[in-house]
Protein backbone atom coordinates (compact mmCIF):
# COMPACT_ATOMS: atom_id res chain seq x y z
CA UNK A 1 0.00 0.00 0.00
CA UNK A 2 1.36 3.46 -0.89
CA UNK A 3 2.29 5.95 1.85
CA UNK A 4 -0.49 8.24 0.64
CA UNK A 5 -3.11 5.51 1.04
CA UNK A 6 -1.78 4.59 4.49
CA UNK A 7 -1.96 8.24 5.53
CA UNK A 8 -5.48 8.52 4.17
CA UNK A 9 -6.53 5.46 6.19
CA UNK A 10 -5.00 6.91 9.35
CA UNK A 11 -6.73 10.22 8.76
CA UNK A 12 -10.11 8.58 8.29
CA UNK A 13 -9.58 6.80 11.60
CA UNK A 14 -8.72 10.12 13.26
CA UNK A 15 -11.78 11.78 11.79
CA UNK A 16 -14.30 9.26 13.07
CA UNK A 17 -17.86 9.71 11.87
CA UNK A 18 -18.75 12.96 10.10
CA UNK A 19 -21.93 14.93 9.58
CA UNK A 20 -22.90 18.05 7.67
CA UNK A 21 -23.02 21.34 9.54
CA UNK A 22 -26.14 22.62 7.77
CA UNK A 23 -27.54 24.13 10.99
CA UNK A 24 -24.15 24.93 12.54
CA UNK A 25 -22.66 27.47 10.16
CA UNK A 26 -21.73 29.85 13.00
CA UNK A 27 -19.91 27.16 15.00
CA UNK A 28 -16.16 26.80 15.28
CA UNK A 29 -14.04 23.67 15.45
CA UNK A 30 -11.12 23.42 17.86
CA UNK A 31 -8.47 20.76 17.33
CA UNK A 32 -5.77 19.91 19.82
CA UNK A 33 -3.30 17.19 20.59
CA UNK A 34 -5.92 14.45 20.10
CA UNK A 35 -5.15 14.52 16.38
CA UNK A 36 -1.40 15.10 16.78
CA UNK A 37 -1.72 18.68 15.58
CA UNK A 38 1.75 20.19 15.21
CA UNK A 39 1.05 23.57 13.63
CA UNK A 40 -0.36 24.85 10.38
CA UNK A 41 0.68 22.17 7.85
CA UNK A 42 1.97 22.44 4.31
CA UNK A 43 -0.58 20.33 2.39
CA UNK A 44 2.09 19.29 -0.11
CA UNK A 45 4.25 17.76 2.60
CA UNK A 46 1.89 16.11 5.06
CA UNK A 47 3.59 13.57 7.29
CA UNK A 48 0.98 12.94 10.00
CA UNK A 49 -2.73 12.06 10.07
CA UNK A 50 -3.52 15.06 12.27
CA UNK A 51 -2.02 17.46 9.77
CA UNK A 52 -4.00 15.73 7.01
CA UNK A 53 -7.24 16.44 8.89
CA UNK A 54 -6.42 20.16 9.11
CA UNK A 55 -5.27 20.38 5.48
CA UNK A 56 -8.41 18.59 4.29
CA UNK A 57 -10.56 21.20 6.04
CA UNK A 58 -8.59 24.20 4.79
CA UNK A 59 -7.85 23.47 1.15
CA UNK A 60 -9.94 22.20 -1.75
CA UNK A 61 -8.61 20.16 -4.67
CA UNK A 62 -9.86 19.76 -8.22
CA UNK A 63 -11.59 16.55 -7.15
CA UNK A 64 -12.09 14.67 -3.89
CA UNK A 65 -13.25 11.19 -2.95
CA UNK A 66 -16.87 10.62 -2.00
CA UNK A 67 -18.06 8.19 0.66
CA UNK A 68 -17.79 5.32 -1.83
CA UNK A 69 -14.15 6.13 -2.60
CA UNK A 70 -14.92 7.48 -6.07
CA UNK A 71 -13.71 10.79 -7.49
CA UNK A 72 -16.23 13.61 -7.38
CA UNK A 73 -15.95 17.33 -8.09
CA UNK A 74 -14.42 19.61 -5.47
CA UNK A 75 -13.50 22.90 -7.16
CA UNK A 76 -14.02 21.36 -10.60
CA UNK A 77 -17.64 20.85 -11.58
CA UNK A 78 -16.79 18.53 -14.48
CA UNK A 79 -13.88 17.10 -16.43
CA UNK A 80 -13.19 15.22 -19.63
CA UNK A 81 -10.25 13.43 -21.25
CA UNK A 82 -9.17 12.50 -24.73
CA UNK A 83 -9.31 8.87 -25.80
CA UNK A 84 -5.57 8.40 -25.26
CA UNK A 85 -5.78 9.92 -21.76
CA UNK A 86 -3.08 12.50 -22.50
CA UNK A 87 -5.27 15.62 -22.38
CA UNK A 88 -7.59 16.38 -19.45
CA UNK A 89 -9.86 19.41 -19.28
CA UNK A 90 -11.35 20.57 -15.97
CA UNK A 91 -14.22 23.06 -15.84
CA UNK A 92 -15.01 25.35 -12.89
CA UNK A 93 -17.89 27.58 -11.80
CA UNK A 94 -17.46 31.17 -12.92
CA UNK A 95 -17.53 32.62 -9.40
CA UNK A 96 -14.81 30.86 -7.39
CA UNK A 97 -13.49 32.75 -4.36
CA UNK A 98 -10.84 32.40 -1.69
CA UNK A 99 -11.91 32.45 1.95
CA UNK A 100 -11.34 36.23 2.15
CA UNK A 101 -13.83 36.83 -0.67
CA UNK A 102 -11.27 37.67 -3.34
CA UNK A 103 -11.63 36.07 -6.77
CA UNK A 104 -9.93 32.76 -7.46
CA UNK A 105 -8.93 32.51 -11.11
CA UNK A 106 -7.91 29.59 -13.28
CA UNK A 107 -4.40 31.10 -13.29
CA UNK A 108 -4.32 30.84 -9.49
CA UNK A 109 -5.30 27.18 -9.77
CA UNK A 110 -2.70 26.48 -12.46
CA UNK A 111 0.03 28.16 -10.39
CA UNK A 112 -0.92 26.07 -7.37
CA UNK A 113 -0.96 22.81 -9.32
CA UNK A 114 2.47 23.58 -10.78
CA UNK A 115 3.83 23.78 -7.23
CA UNK A 116 2.46 20.28 -6.58
CA UNK A 117 3.59 18.78 -9.87
CA UNK A 118 7.21 19.49 -8.95
CA UNK A 119 6.94 16.89 -6.21
CA UNK A 120 5.18 16.38 -2.88
CA UNK A 121 5.57 14.07 0.10
CA UNK A 122 3.58 11.32 -1.61
CA UNK A 123 3.52 12.04 -5.35
CA UNK A 124 5.77 13.09 -8.19
CA UNK A 125 4.04 13.69 -11.50
CA UNK A 126 6.74 15.89 -13.02
CA UNK A 127 7.85 13.18 -15.43
CA UNK A 128 4.28 12.75 -16.69
CA UNK A 129 3.03 16.32 -17.08
CA UNK A 130 3.99 18.29 -20.17
CA UNK A 131 2.18 21.44 -19.08
CA UNK A 132 -0.90 22.81 -17.30
CA UNK A 133 -2.55 25.92 -18.67
CA UNK A 134 -5.70 28.00 -18.31
CA UNK A 135 -7.79 27.56 -21.44
CA UNK A 136 -10.14 30.38 -20.48
CA UNK A 137 -11.81 31.86 -17.38
CA UNK A 138 -13.49 28.58 -16.38
CA UNK A 139 -11.31 25.80 -17.80
CA UNK A 140 -7.81 24.48 -17.37
CA UNK A 141 -6.00 21.76 -19.28
CA UNK A 142 -3.45 19.12 -18.33
CA UNK A 143 -1.29 17.95 -21.23
CA UNK A 144 0.49 14.74 -20.29
CA UNK A 145 3.56 13.04 -21.74
CA UNK A 146 2.20 9.72 -20.48
CA UNK A 147 -0.82 8.76 -18.41
CA UNK A 148 0.22 7.89 -14.83
CA UNK A 149 -1.61 5.18 -12.94
CA UNK A 150 -4.64 6.50 -11.02
CA UNK A 151 -4.11 10.05 -12.29
CA UNK A 152 -7.51 11.41 -11.27
CA UNK A 153 -7.33 9.61 -7.92
CA UNK A 154 -3.95 11.25 -7.25
CA UNK A 155 -5.45 14.70 -7.80
CA UNK A 156 -7.79 14.08 -4.85
CA UNK A 157 -4.85 14.01 -2.41
CA UNK A 158 -4.13 17.07 -0.25
CA UNK A 159 -0.80 17.09 -2.09
CA UNK A 160 -2.76 18.82 -4.87
CA UNK A 161 -4.51 21.31 -2.60
CA UNK A 162 -5.31 24.63 -4.24
CA UNK A 163 -3.38 27.25 -2.29
CA UNK A 164 -2.55 30.90 -2.76
CA UNK A 165 1.16 30.33 -3.31
CA UNK A 166 3.42 28.12 -1.17
CA UNK A 167 2.26 27.27 2.34
CA UNK A 168 5.04 27.54 4.91
CA UNK A 169 4.67 25.26 7.94
CA UNK A 170 4.13 27.33 11.07
CA UNK A 171 3.02 26.72 14.64
CA UNK A 172 1.35 30.09 15.14
CA UNK A 173 -1.01 32.15 13.04
CA UNK A 174 -1.40 35.91 12.90
CA UNK A 175 -5.09 36.62 12.26
CA UNK A 176 -4.26 40.21 11.29
CA UNK A 177 -2.44 38.99 8.18
CA UNK A 178 -4.48 37.72 5.23
CA UNK A 179 -4.40 33.94 4.84
CA UNK A 180 -6.50 32.54 2.03
CA UNK A 181 -7.94 29.05 2.07
CA UNK A 182 -9.99 27.28 -0.60
CA UNK A 183 -11.70 24.54 1.41
CA UNK A 184 -14.78 24.44 3.64
CA UNK A 185 -12.98 26.07 6.60
CA UNK A 186 -10.75 29.05 7.35
CA UNK A 187 -8.40 29.70 10.26
CA UNK A 188 -9.45 31.77 13.28
CA UNK A 189 -6.34 31.23 15.40
CA UNK A 190 -3.57 28.73 15.94
CA UNK A 191 -0.81 27.91 18.39
CA UNK A 192 1.69 25.09 18.83
CA UNK A 193 -0.94 22.76 20.32
CA UNK A 194 -4.34 24.01 19.16
CA UNK A 195 -6.04 25.35 16.05
CA UNK A 196 -9.49 26.94 15.72
CA UNK A 197 -11.40 26.89 12.44
CA UNK A 198 -14.71 28.28 11.31
CA UNK A 199 -16.71 27.74 8.15
CA UNK A 200 -15.61 29.40 4.92
CA UNK A 201 -18.67 31.22 3.55
CA UNK A 202 -17.25 31.13 0.03
CA UNK A 203 -16.62 27.38 -0.10
CA UNK A 204 -18.44 25.28 -2.67
CA UNK A 205 -18.73 22.44 -0.14
CA UNK A 206 -20.63 22.27 3.13
CA UNK A 207 -18.47 22.14 6.26
CA UNK A 208 -18.29 18.88 8.16
CA UNK A 209 -17.54 18.19 11.80
CA UNK A 210 -15.71 15.12 13.00
CA UNK A 211 -15.22 13.22 16.22
CA UNK A 212 -11.79 14.72 16.88
CA UNK A 213 -13.05 18.33 17.12
CA UNK A 214 -14.48 20.33 19.97
CA UNK A 215 -17.42 22.45 18.79
CA UNK A 216 -17.89 25.94 20.17
CA UNK A 217 -20.16 28.88 19.34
Amino acid sequence: MSSAKILLALAITALGCTKNLDSMQSKQLIYGSTIAYKGLPDPRHIIGAGDWVIADHLWARLVRLNNDGNETGDLAKSWSRTADGLTWTFEFPIDLHWSDGSAMTTKHIVDSLNLSISGTAHTNLKAYVKRIFAKDATRLVFELKALPQNFLYSLSFTDFAITDGPVLPQVTFDATKPFKTSGPYRIVKASSDQITLDSNPYSLNKPKVDGAAKIVS
